[in-house]
């Protein structure tokens, strides 16, 4: 088996840690290092592009598409955007339901 084929049958919800040379003989004995991405909900409901991809596990790039496409909860303006952990959240149990909300909170916040 390549080890490409290894990090393919990797569950997404448990990433493998790997050792430099790339094999797997380690594997859950490492400790993850903490990054931003899993701080806790109550500490910051903000997100960035980074943080936003990883939390909903997507990558950046794909991120980016859904938001160029209006199809995922984003705030501010073009150069500083923004996600919200709670329409993230909602986003990712039902789609349509998080982008009726937030329409109508786009709505609201224009009709002011």
């Amino acid at each position: 088996m390549t080890n490409l084929e290894h990090l393919q049958a990797v569950p997404t919800d448990q990433p493998a840690l790997l050792s430099d040379q790339g094999t797997s003989e380690n594997i859950g004995t490492q400790q993850q290092s903490p990054d931003s991405s899993a701080t806790p909900a109550t500490s910051n409901p903000w997100m960035g592009y980074r943080a936003a991809a990883a939390y909903c596990g997507l990558s950046i790039s794909y991120l980016r598409c859904l938001v160029s496409a209006d199809a995922i909860p984003v705030y501010g303006p073009r150069r500083s955007r923004r996600f919200r952990r709670d329409m993230l959240d909602l986003y990712l149990t039902d789609r349509e339901v998080a982008m009726r909300q937030f329409r109508r909170e786009t709505e609201a916040r224009h009709a002011e």
